[in-house]
C-alpha cells in the first residue's frame, strides 16, 4: 500500500480506499456477468467450470462431487509480457507459502497430539 500511496501522492488511508474501491468494482462487474478490459494490462472475466468428481484429501479413496461454478479469470494483455512473468512469479511464491503453511499445520498438529499425550499421562 505504501508504494501505491507514494506513486499516486496519496495518504496510505486514501490509497487503501482507492484499491478497495477498485477491487469492489471489479467484483461487482464480474458478479453481474460482465468483463473488464484494461488495454495493455489484461482482461478480467468469468468462466464456467463444469461439475466434476474430486478426491477427498483427508480420505483419498473417497470420491466427492464438486459442483459446477462460475469462477473469475484473468487474461494478460499482449503489450505487457512482464506482467505475465510477475504473475507467474507471484503464483509460485504463493504455492511455496501454501506448502509452508501445510507443513506448519502438520507440525502444529503433531505438537498438539504430543501435549495431549503428556497431559493424559499425568
Amino acid at each position: 500500500m505504501d508504494s501505491i500511496a507514494s506513486k499516486a501522492n496519496l495518504s496510505r488511508r486514501d490509497a487503501a480506499a482507492a484499491v478497495d474501491a477498485f477491487l469492489d468494482s471489479v467484483t461487482e462487474t464480474l458478479k453481474s456477468g460482465d468483463s473488464i478490459t484494461f488495454t495493455g494490462f489484461g482482461k478480467f472475466s468469468t468462466s464456467q467450470r463444469a461439475a466434476r468428481e474430486g478426491v477427498n484429501p483427508r480420505n483419498p479413496s473417497q470420491k466427492v462431487h464438486i459442483p459446477a461454478a462460475t469462477v473469475p479469470k484473468f487474461s494478460a494483455g499482449t503489450e505487457r509480457p512482464d506482467y505475465v512473468a510477475a504473475a507467474r512469479s507471484l503464483r509460485r511464491e504463493a504455492d511455496r507459502l501454501d506448502e509452508s503453511q501445510r507443513e506448519f499445520r502438520g507440525e502444529l498438529e503433531k505438537s498438539r497430539r504430543a501435549l495431549r499425550r503428556i497431559a493424559a499421562s499425568t
